[in-house]
């Protein structure tokens, strides 16, 4: 009898364990499969995302122009060549954002425009961005991009707002022709409010109470498609 129990026992503890390394077999084998799996960033590497890259811009739609802006001969535009940087942390960093155009229409002459582009210097944009729709094998992917607005505050004391619409944007990366491209459209709009003027004689509260003495805001706003080529292998 308890050679018949002790037989039950030996078989129990072998089928145990058995089960258990059928188990850990079979986390081992997920494990392995999970691993072999790359995720984003791995496949970001692999094509090459990261790195510098050197593009111009064209406004899509024309900027708004200033009240009473009469008609004038324009000149073919010369391309302005931007900067961009795709870092591991999903930052895109671009020197010297392009809004030469959109800073002019807020003021009605040129060297008024000139001195405050002058003033504000390069605007540094950083964007994040994730990627959608990878396929590896044709050598591209899709851009949703966000970033945050900048405001300015000129020695006047007026106030710079710049507002980029990145709602539904999405960017196209492809290195599979004509090298490695990213390309991606932006609307931004830039607000100037003008800092208030201190009378030099006090006057009557219900005065300065009036709207037609309060200086309206300037908006001018564009759409702009930019297009980088990487210069970095």
């Amino acid at each position: 009898m308890n050679i018949l129990k002790s037989t039950q026992k030996t078989l129990f503890a072998v089928a145990l364990m058995s089960l258990s390394l059928v188990g850990f077999t079979s986390c081992s084998d997920d494990d392995d499969d999970n691993n072999d799996k790359p995720n984003n960033e791995q496949l970001e590497s692999e094509m090459g995302v990261f790195g510098s890259y050197k593009g111009t811009y064209e406004i899509i739609d024309p900027a708004t122009k200033a009240e009473g802006e009469g008609e004038g001969e324009t000149e073919e535009p010369q391309p302005t060549y931007v900067n961009m940087v795709v870092e591991l942390n999903h930052d895109i960093k671009m020197e010297a954002y392009p809004l030469n155009e959109v800073i002019a229409d807020l003021y009605e002459t040129e060297d008024e425009a000139n001195a405050v582009l002058e003033e504000l210097g390069d605007i540094n944009t950083e964007f994040k961005f994730e990627s959608k729709d990878i396929n590896k094998e044709e050598g591209t992917l899709s851009l949703e991009i966000d970033t945050k607005d900048i405001e300015k505050t000129l020695k006047n004391g007026d106030i710079i707002k710049i507002d980029f619409d990145t709602n539904d944007q999405l960017g196209k990366f492809n290195n599979k022709d004509e090298g490695t491209k990213i390309a991606f459209n932006l609307d931004v709009k830039v607000e100037l409010f003008k800092a208030a003027v201190t009378p030099e004689e006090p006057v009557e509260p219900e005065t300065t109470t009036r709207e037609s003495e309060v200086e309206s805001t300037k908006t001018a706003q564009a759409s702009q498609s930019f297009t980088f080529n990487k210069v970095t292998k």
